[in-house]
């Protein structure tokens, strides 16, 4: 419905434009794929080559994967036993957010990386603590999956590896091996897919594209611009540092998995790879929602309550920058 009325009232996002022309660009290079360099990501721009309806149907694809998003979260918390009085005020900290429903429908690319990023950290907690062999497949193939959509996804991944050695270390110390295991467990897939795709590239346009990796204004100071901008972001999200303190006091292990999102953030901005406020807030809020675990007793769900309504109400009154001309359609 978003995208139907922002479409209507001439709104058209600056990323599916973009991804409307990258698709024009592979088409124009013809049989010989010249054009494979304005390919990525590959997964939206094949959907922006092959879809009728042009940026509009990109947004329709979107929300259709933020509504996955949703009833991914709300089957989460009913299988954990979330009480309602709980589980509709957690998610309404994604369904009422301004900077959700421009993600959900006018950045494909973002809500997809959101949800893969959210169930690849679901994966990875179940696979390190739970020993659940199909979580350390379920996070590998969902980063494989994200780096089809963003190349934010690589940082991810990395983040991901920085926490593998300290959680499989602890968890399993009589194992040797555990920590190379659970690395290439997480890590072949995406690795997988980013070499067979740089070698597509390079073989049909003969160069790699290395421009988001130039640390503008040098790279010290580009780290400490994006370090700010992430923790100024985290404050839009209080309910993310909630479930930090809960993960902490319950497992601390777990908090190492919980914490790779604003690695991967923090790296992402540095790095120059479309770090966006808006989809961290989506990025940190369905993160925090996804690993919640039912309150142990009322103080805790009373927390929960009272700060996801706090959440809700900082989303529109400090608003994440979005388009004020996507804002102006409605």
């Amino acid at each position: 419905m978003l995208a139907v009325v922002a479409d209507a009232s001439g709104y058209v996002s600056s990323e599916h434009r973009l991804l409307e022309r990258q698709a024009d660009a592979v088409v124009d290079g013809g049989a010989a794929l010249g054009g494979l360099g304005h390919a990525y990501p590959p997964v939206p721009t094949f959907l922006a080559g092959v879809l009728p309806g042009g940026e509009l149907a990109l947004s329709v694809v979107a929300a259709l994967f933020a509504g996955v998003v949703v009833q991914v979260l709300a089957e989460r918390l009913v299988l954990r036993r979330v009480p309602a009085v709980v589980a509709v005020p957690l998610l309404l900290t994604l369904v009422a957010a301004p900077a959700a429903a421009f993600v959900a429908s006018e950045a494909l690319p973002a809500i997809a990386v959101t949800a893969l990023f959210a169930l690849a950290i679901d994966g990875f907690t179940r696979f390190v603590i739970d020993k659940d062999t199909e979580g350390g497949f379920v996070a590998g193939l969902s980063v494989a999956a994200a780096a089809g959509f963003d190349d934010i996804a690589l940082v991810f991944a990395l983040a991901l590896a920085v926490a593998v050695p300290s959680i499989a270390g602890a968890r399993y110390r009589a194992e040797p091996g555990s920590a190379a295991a659970t690395l290439a467990v997480v890590l072949f897939p995406v690795a997988f897919v980013t070499a067979a795709w740089a070698f597509l590239e390079w073989r049909f346009t003969g160069e790699l594209d290395t421009a988001p990796f130039t640390f503008r204004g040098g790279v010290l100071e580009s780290f400490d611009t994006a370090a700010r901008t992430v923790l100024t972001g985290l404050g839009h999200v209080p309910l993310y540092v909630l479930a930090a303190v809960l993960h902490a006091w319950r497992r601390p292990t777990s908090l190492v998995g919980y914490l790779a999102p604003v690695l991967a953030l923090v790296l992402g901005a540095w790095l120059g790879l479309g770090y966006s406020p808006a989809l961290a807030y989506v990025l940190l809020a369905y993160t925090a929602v996804v690993t919640l675990r039912r309150p142990d007793n009322r103080l805790v769900a009373g927390l929960l309550i009272a700060v996801a309504i706090l959440q809700i109400a900082l989303s529109w009154w400090w608003v994440p920058t979005i388009p004020s001309a996507w804002l102006s359609s409605f």
